[in-house]
């Protein structure tokens, strides 16, 4: 991947939060539509939604890692994310990236 993708998949969720988008009755915070989107992705793209029990009790969702997403799966997740926010009718912010490939400032 290149250093701008984490970016992109943050912008979306950066911008559903801060439009208070309400999902299962409440507004998320950017890591919460980060879980939300991944977790729709993978259902979406094929794979299974799983929830298990926490020491506590509580829901925890098992999810695909971002991190550990290559560059054909991470822009999958980039265009189902922003496709997701303009469904909802966000405004999408551009994102453009200050640095050269490997992170330096040009």
């Amino acid at each position: 991947r290149t250093l701008p993708h984490p970016a992109l998949v943050l912008a979306p969720c950066g911008d559903l939060a801060n439009t208070r988008v309400q999902w299962a009755g409440s507004s998320g915070s950017v890591p919460s539509w980060k879980a939300i989107l991944a977790s729709g992705h993978s259902v979406a793209t094929g794979g299974q939604g799983k929830v298990i029990a926490g020491l506590e009790g509580e829901l925890v969702p098992i999810r695909e890692s971002t991190a550990a997403m290559g560059i054909k799966r991470m822009n999958s997740l980039i265009e189902y994310s922003q496709a997701f926010a303009v469904s909802q009718g966000i405004q999408l912010r551009e994102v453009r990236y200050s640095g050269d490939y490997f992170g330096r400032l040009v």
